[in-house]
C-alpha cells in the first residue's frame, strides 16, 4: 500500500507541531530551523508539514500563538484593569525570555485565527469590562505589546543586551516603561462611566468590528 506525503503529517496537529518546534528552537535557533529540519524531528518528510502550513511565517504564526497563550495563562486575576495590564506584560516578557528567538518569531509571524479570536480579545476583556471602549482597549493593548516586543528583541540580542546592562538595570526599566505607559493609558484614555450596563464581550480581531 503506498502512501502519501501528508500521510505522516496527519499524525500531528498543528499544536504538537508547534510545540515540536519550539522544543527545536533551543536548539537551532530561527536562522536554523528549517521544515526540512524540523520534519525530520517529527520523522516525516519536509512536503508533509504543508499540510498543516502554507509556508515558514504561517508556522511562526502558531509557534507564537503558543507562547502567548502560555502567557495568558499565568495571568488568572483580571479584576484591576491597570494590575492586569501590568501582570499580562510582565508574564508576557518572561514566557518570551523562556523561548530562544522568541521576539522575532512573533514579529515575522502571519497572525493566526487563534491570536484573533481567542488571545487579543482574551487580553482586551478586562479593560472592556472596566468600561473603555473595544477600540481603546485594543489600543492600550497594542501599546503595552509593541513596547514588550521590541523590548524583548534588544534582550535577545546579546550584544544590545550587554549595552543595555551597563547603562540601567533591565528589569526595572523594563518595569517602569510599563508602568509609565500605564500612567499614560489612564491619562489618555477614560472608561465610560455608567455601571449598569451590560458587560460586553471584546469582538475578535477577525470579525472587524472594533467600534464599540
Amino acid at each position: 500500500m503506498r502512501f502519501s506525503a501528508y500521510d505522516g503529517a496527519m499524525a500531528y496537529d498543528v499544536d504538537q507541531v508547534a510545540q515540536a518546534a519550539l522544543k527545536l528552537l533551543a536548539e537551532v535557533g530561527l536562522d536554523g530551523l528549517t521544515t526540512r529540519r524540523l520534519a525530520g524531528e517529527l520523522g516525516i518528510e519536509g512536503a508533509a508539514l504543508y499540510y498543516h502550513f502554507e509556508n515558514k511565517a504561517e508556522l511562526l504564526g502558531h509557534m507564537a500563538t503558543a507562547i502567548l497563550r502560555e502567557s495568558l495563562e499565568q495571568t488568572p486575576n483580571r479584576d484591576n484593569w491597570k494590575q492586569w495590564l501590568l501582570d499580562h506584560a510582565m508574564a508576557t516578557r518572561r514566557t518570551m525570555l523562556r523561548y530562544r528567538d522568541s521576539a522575532r518569531i512573533i514579529s515575522n509571524s502571519a497572525p493566526t485565527d487563534a491570536m484573533k479570536r481567542e488571545i487579543m480579545p482574551a487580553v482586551a476583556q478586562p479593560l472592556i469590562d472596566a468600561g473603555f471602549t473595544s477600540v481603546d482597549a485594543y489600543e492600550m493593548v497594542s501599546l503595552i505589546a509593541a513596547f514588550t516586543l521590541g523590548f524583548v528583541i534588544n534582550e535577545q540580542n546579546l550584544v544590545v543586551r550587554n549595552f543595555m546592562s551597563s547603562l540601567i538595570n533591565v528589569e526595572r526599566g523594563y518595569l517602569h516603561g510599563v508602568e509609565a505607559i500605564i500612567s499614560g493609558v489612564e491619562k489618555n484614555y477614560q472608561p465610560r462611566k455608567d455601571k449598569t450596563r451590560k458587560p460586553r464581550k471584546a469582538p475578535d480581531v477577525a470579525s472587524g468590528d472594533r467600534t464599540h
